[in-house]
């Protein structure tokens, strides 16, 4: 058997933090990108659209709803009729804060915000995926 020399055993275990350190540096950043999927309040963006719910189906597809509420300054529309999939974000206002929901937390007649997700149809009213739902009452 063929023994290696002794610089090439050093070389070796002097690498082994360093291989050491790059995992540990690529777990890391893999935690930091998916962090803002673990949100815990809504955005702080103007939301979409923000009404009430006047209209609600749901189906094995996803829930389907129609919000309607004024054009107020920072929403985009007045009506839309919003998907929530398993891809959508609900939070529910308690108190001064925020609890995760799900989509059966939603009701016709809540009032809530929406931030659209993807591409909108542009019909009337427009149709949108739901990114994220926040139920304010």
């Amino acid at each position: 058997m063929r023994r290696r020399p002794p610089i090439a055993i050093a070389r070796d275990r002097a690498s082994r933090p360093f291989r050491t350190a790059r995992l540990l540096l690529a777990v890391c950043v893999a935690l930091v990108a998916a962090l803002p999927g673990c949100a815990s309040a809504p955005p702080r963006s103007a939301p979409s659209i923000r009404g009430s719910i006047s209209s609600l189906d749901r189906s094995s597809a996803g829930t389907s709803m129609l919000v309607e509420g004024p054009a107020a300054t920072g929403t985009s529309v007045d009506k839309a009729m919003v998907r929530v999939d398993g891809k959508t974000r609900v939070f529910v206002k308690v108190g001064g804060g925020w609890r995760r929901g799900r989509a059966g937390d939603l009701a016709q007649g809540r009032q809530v915000e929406v931030w659209f997700s993807g591409p909108v149809a542009e019909s009337y009213p427009v149709q949108a995926y739901a990114g994220t739902v926040a139920i304010l009452k």
